[in-house]
């Protein structure tokens, strides 16, 4: 696995969130937990700067990418509504971004 440049599960005190018995739980009220990489995080800012103005913090574009995921997975219908939360602002994150995209 290669260098992680994101550690906001550790940072944000949610690592319990992974733990086997909370994803029991989760899975036991129809719920589900996925992974996101960075590199998909960092094209999903992007995503979102360009499509809608919004730019994200790395966990904010993670819930886009988990949409998605959820939707391909068929987990979520496409005629549900959704809410995605991103309480963080990518600029504090231009050192991740800076260099990962041209044109």
């Amino acid at each position: 696995m290669g260098k992680r440049h994101y550690q906001g599960g550790r940072a944000q005190g949610s690592s319990s969130l992974c733990r086997l018995s909370n994803i029991r739980s989760y899975k036991g009220h129809r719920g589900t937990a996925l992974a996101v990489s960075d590199q998909e995080m960092i094209d999903a800012m992007y995503e979102m700067a360009t499509a809608e103005g919004i730019f994200p913090a790395p966990e904010g574009a993670a819930t886009l990418v988990g949409l998605k995921k959820l939707l391909d997975q068929k987990f979520l219908d496409p005629s549900e509504s959704v809410v995605l939360f991103n309480t963080g602002s990518g600029y504090k994150y231009l050192d991740l971004i800076s260099g990962t995209k041209k044109g």
